[in-house]
């Protein structure tokens, strides 16, 4: 009935050397939100040291998971927040459920987190649009909440974002579509494109492999760390291998999870010249794919300025509207 903190996990195993215990699924820290459920494996094995049958084959493990409720110190006072402004507008962050959150990996930067939190915004005449950033420069990562008409990433079946069709689609036409007052609230920005192997275990070196190579542009895609980042099980889905292991419980914890098809993202694959990652409706990103590939959807995004004033409470029936 309330969100909890799972504190510590207490293991105590019966003393047979012949038999281990491995337990895995949550770890310490993990939030378990209210109505929802998590999952404890536990793994046992035959020792490989044991070199002949035991006389004792039995065993025995109890587990003990503490859960504090969420927010609340163990001294049972509630923990302070920080607050960030955004647009004129001070938003705490949090550390559990839907919102937003320091980014664990840049210093100054906030990501929203969750199912489905309150970062609309309302853009482009009248389209809703959602903030997945505010980055440590001060400028506002935004996507479109609606996906564009399927669309080949690249049409010569190259990975190379600098020179692709879909690149030059989404900062020529696409960008010229746009209201010039809407244009003007647009920075150029640097663009993290660097490719990444399938199934990367760790979402530092995910980072860094993007980060690797830098465009600087107006409109551009989500990256695949922008996608794990907004899940709010990281312990369980936020790495592109844990991801994709675990995708029908992460596809229910994560905003960027499209409503149906494929997006595209900005990411290549490092080892093939002709695949870049996209996401399914399921949640499961994947493991390349032809760039070609004219069935899967673009989702624009783009940085707006730092200097931007906004009202609203951010919620789909009041989002964000930046003030004159």
């Amino acid at each position: 009935t309330i969100d909890a903190t799972l504190s510590s996990i207490d293991v105590n195993t019966g003393n047979n050397p012949a038999i281990e215990f491995e337990t895995s699924g949550i770890s310490e820290g993990d939030n378990l939100l209210k109505n929802q459920s998590d999952e404890l494996i536990i793994k046992v094995t035959y020792s490989n040291s044991v070199t002949s049958q035991p006389e004792n084959t039995n065993s025995t493990i109890t587990v003990t998971l503490n859960y504090t409720q969420a927010g609340v110190g163990d001294d049972g006072v509630v923990l302070p927040t920080e607050t960030v402004s955004l647009g004129g507008q001070d938003v705490e962050t949090v550390t559990y459920g839907d919102g937003l959150y320091a980014d664990s990996y840049e210093d100054g930067r906030y990501v929203y987190k969750g199912t489905d939190p309150n970062n609309y915004i309302e853009f482009n005449n009248g389209e809703l649009w959602r903030i997945i950033a505010k980055e440590a420069d001060g400028t506002y990562k935004i996507v479109r909440n609606e996906v564009l008409a399927t669309r080949a990433w690249d049409t010569a079946n190259n990975n190379n974002w600098t020179t692709s069709t879909l690149n030059d689609y989404l900062n020529g036409e696409y960008y010229n579509s746009l209201d010039t007052s809407i244009k003007d609230n647009i920075v150029m920005h640097n663009w993290e494109i660097g490719s990444s192997i399938a199934n990367n275990e760790d979402l530092a070196e995910q980072i860094q492999n993007e980060n690797s190579i830098i465009w600087s542009g107006n409109i551009g895609l989500i990256s695949v760390s922008d996608y794990l980042k907004s899940n709010i099980s990281i312990n369980l889905c936020g790495t592109h291998q844990l991801n994709n292991l675990n995708y029908p419980t992460c596809s229910l914890t994560n905003w960027l999870v499209p409503y149906s098809g494929y997006v595209w993202t900005i990411t290549a694959r490092s080892t093939t010249a002709n695949t870049v990652f996209y996401i399914f409706s399921n949640g499961y990103v994947v493991n390349g794919g032809l760039s070609n590939n004219a069935d899967i959807a673009p989702r624009p995004v783009a940085y707006i300025s730092s200097s931007i004033q906004l009202q609203g409470t951010g919620t789909q029936s009041d989002p964000y509207t930046i003030v004159s």
